[in-house]
């Protein structure tokens, strides 16, 4: 009886601190790929590349598909096959603070990946121009089966193109020479983290 009371005051005093600080804010948008009007394998044209709302898609076959089963609730899973020939991308401008640590995760699982040296497979955090970059996967960790991987980072300074201060872009990446296939959902990037 003891123990009992011990875990629900333990449990309590969690979910009290939980509500107390708030959820941290994800800085992605529509990383869960649950956006209305995304298109679906049912829709893909080899031709053109695909729309996934919030998303910049670049030289890419990217779609939403609906029989893969996400490993996390209420979330859609993005797929994505190289072509062998040119990178295949998914961009979104993100917001961060030059020199603050930040935390970005994905549940990613892969087919027949190549991996192409120096040459980031996965999730990209870059800086404009590609000064600087944050990989949160290299091509031998992502396997068949679906895993969280979690990564923090500084972030790089912002770069000027001309005038304009250039924000950060966030990229599913699959780099040219890619032939295979990855699936991902649940992108996030908080603020916070422990650098390793």
């Amino acid at each position: 009886m003891k123990q009992n009371l011990l875990t629900l005051a333990i449990a309590t005093l969690s979910l009290a601190t939980t509500s107390a600080f708030g959820e941290i804010k994800n800085l992605v948008i529509n990383g869960d790929f649950n956006a209305p009007g995304a298109a679906t394998d049912a829709q893909v044209r080899e031709s053109a590349p695909e729309r996934v709302p919030s998303w910049t898609t670049m030289r890419s076959r990217w779609f939403v598909d609906l029989n893969a089963k996400p490993p996390v609730p209420d979330a859609s899973v993005l797929k994505a096959k190289g072509d062998g020939r040119k990178p295949t991308e998914l961009i979104q401008n993100i917001e961060l603070e030059p020199g603050k640590v930040y935390t970005m995760s994905a549940w990613i699982r892969g087919e027949d990946l190549v991996d192409i040296p120096s040459r980031p497979t996965g999730l990209v955090l870059t800086n404009w121009g590609w000064t600087s970059t944050a990989s949160l996967t290299e091509v031998a960790e992502i396997g068949p089966e679906w895993k969280q991987y979690t990564r923090a980072f500084v972030a790089p300074k912002e770069v000027l193109d001309g005038d304009t201060q250039q924000p950060c872009q966030l990229r599913v990446f699959l780099p040219e020479g890619e032939t295979g296939t990855i699936w991902i959902t649940d992108i996030r990037v908080v603020e916070g983290g422990k650098l390793e």
